[in-house]
């Protein structure tokens, strides 16, 4: 058993597939996504749904049929190592109508482990650091991924918000990602 394995089999427990009830394939497709959100959940950033899969199973001649949730086999790859997060920068002022080199000229604020970029707008930084969720060190998760866009979104303070991951290479056994949050107001 992997670490990948063992994840997708204790959170067997909120599994959308009943039994008893009829072959959907809505919920499959569901289901699948959500073994992939509870390993990503874990740190495996590149971890998708194409590595999960389905063993259907019609043999018996009744109307049952038996599923079997199956993953891939290939564990050495990217997609089965887990990631903490590095640097986290914040840019609390992106401009899309400025040209990079005006970008570029941004004041840098460090905040704990926090970097904000800004120009003009600064938004109270130490404020700001509520609506995050990532904090350096942690493992990836895309709960928290989402959770960062959803509470900076109801603020109403931003146009545009983008929250995005560098893979940054430290050595064949440490998987570390850069993230970098933009804001336009």
């Amino acid at each position: 058993n992997t670490d990948v394995e063992q994840i997708a089999h204790d959170k067997m427990g909120g599994t959308l597939l009943k039994r008893g009830t009829n072959y959907d394939i809505a919920t499959i497709k569901n289901e699948r996504q959500r073994i992939a959100d509870n390993i990503n959940d874990a740190g495996y950033y590149h971890f998708t749904k194409d590595y999960v899969f389905f063993e259907i199973d019609t043999f018996h001649n009744t109307h049952d049929v038996d599923v079997r949730v199956k993953l891939a086999t290939y564990y050495d790859s990217v997609e089965f190592k887990k990631y903490t997060i590095d640097n986290i920068t914040i840019v609390q002022d992106y401009n899309p109508d400025q040209n990079a080199l005006m970008q570029s000229k941004k004041d840098t604020m460090q905040l704990g482990d926090y970097t904000f970029l800004y120009q003009k707008y600064k938004f109270r930084s130490q404020a700001l650091l509520n609506y995050i969720y990532f904090n350096k060190d942690s493992l990836y998760s895309k709960h928290d991924y989402l959770a960062t866009i959803q509470k900076l979104s109801e603020l109403g303070e931003f146009r545009f918000i983008n929250v995005s991951f560098q893979d940054k290479f430290i050595t064949d056994s440490v998987y570390k990602l850069n993230c970098q949050i933009t804001l336009s107001p």
